[in-house]
């Protein structure tokens, strides 16, 4: 209690500096920024998930496409069935009567699995956020946001691919130091993600 009273008072502190009280989510929204900086999988999300929103409210009046995900959501869900299927039937079920039906699931699994990874790489291309707008003249312009993350070292490269209408795609790459966003005590800083991202929609390169 004692302490969940100090970060609402640090809350209220900060707001009182610019002549307001600090609203009660404040405090929350800090706390859900923040991370284990030595987890690499849960500091790679949070920070993929700020650099999402961040481009997200540049470009507000375009809309998030969701289905190529849900669509690989969908066939790791079904590929994960077929192997527990597969492996249920093969303990319940004595050699050579569970032969054939455990061969035909773990080709089906190796299937889905070869249409999983085309699926990423050819069509949802692994982007963290995908943004799509329909213009005035029907067109379709779309901007979608790439985090490549080295393993194991403290390095993102960032590729922005931006799509005006029915003119080419343009795309920037820059690469950053994880520590660039992110302090000591795993806090992210958004602001220094929000210049990051600004800095990139804004170089030279980009065809608007």
């Amino acid at each position: 209690m004692a302490k969940e009273e100090t970060k609402r008072e640090a809350g209220d502190a900060e707001g009182s500096k610019n002549g307001e009280t600090a609203p009660d989510d404040v405090v929350d929204e800090v706390e859900e920024r923040k991370c284990d900086k030595w987890d690499f999988m849960k500091l790679s999300v949070l920070v993929d998930d700020i650099f999402a929103q961040e481009l997200h409210s540049m470009f507000k009046d375009y809309a998030r496409v969701e289905h190529l995900s849900n669509i690989k959501l969908g066939i790791s869900i079904v590929a994960l069935i077929v192997g527990i299927f597969t492996l249920v039937h093969e303990y319940v079920l004595s050699l050579p009567e569970a032969t054939t039906i455990s061969g035909v699931g773990v080709v089906l699994y190796w299937i889905l699995m070869v249409v999983f990874t085309v699926h990423v790489f050819f069509f949802e291309k692994a982007h963290v956020i995908l943004l799509e707008h329909t213009e005035d003249d029907g067109s379709k312009s779309s901007v979608r946001l790439l985090n490549v993350w080295t393993a194991y070292t403290p390095e993102i490269t960032t590729q922005v691919y931006l799509k005006k209408g029915n003119n080419s795609e343009t795309m920037v790459e820059e690469k950053s130091l994880v520590s660039n966003y992110v302090y000591e005590d795993g806090q992210v800083s958004v602001e220094h993600v929000r210049k990051f991202v600004e800095s990139l929609v804004h170089k030279d390169g980009m065809r608007w």
